[in-house]
């Protein structure tokens, strides 16, 4: 099971298992604040014990949302046939930021996904007509 230096996760006898995650100190009391939840089965539970995570973090998880790679294309998604990707990304609202554009490795637009991070679309680059 998931144990982090802040977070575990343990098994509870009815075959649940419960996720605490250290949050830091009460401002007010001065006790320790802990973060749990229960969940149905292990997947679920490791998936909480990210969010739980997250949400001890506060303000400076939320701030980093979209902004792993400082503004910067930070993913790619190679694909073998660009213009029919491009075109159905488009028809699903994906927002692009730039054209697509040729450069020596191949096709390439800038998108953001729906947490603000910047990827490269990527295909083979366009062979131009032999006539």
């Amino acid at each position: 099971m998931a144990t982090t230096a802040r977070g575990h996760i343990e098994q509870l006898p009815s075959g649940s298992f419960r996720v605490h995650v250290y949050a830091g100190t009460d401002p007010v009391t001065g006790k320790p604040r802990r973060l749990k939840q229960t969940c149905p089965d292990e997947a679920s539970a490791a998936a909480a014990l990210g969010k739980l995570l997250a949400q001890a973090d506060g303000d400076r998880q939320a701030r980093g949302v979209g902004d792993q790679f400082a503004g910067r294309v930070g993913l790619f998604l190679r694909v073998d046939d660009f213009d029919t990707a491009h075109e159905r990304m488009l028809r699903h609202g994906v927002s692009f930021l730039t054209p697509p554009r040729d450069e020596p490795y191949g096709r390439v637009a800038v998108f953001v996904d729906v947490a603000g991070n910047r990827w490269d679309l990527l295909g083979p680059r366009t062979v131009p007509d032999g006539s």
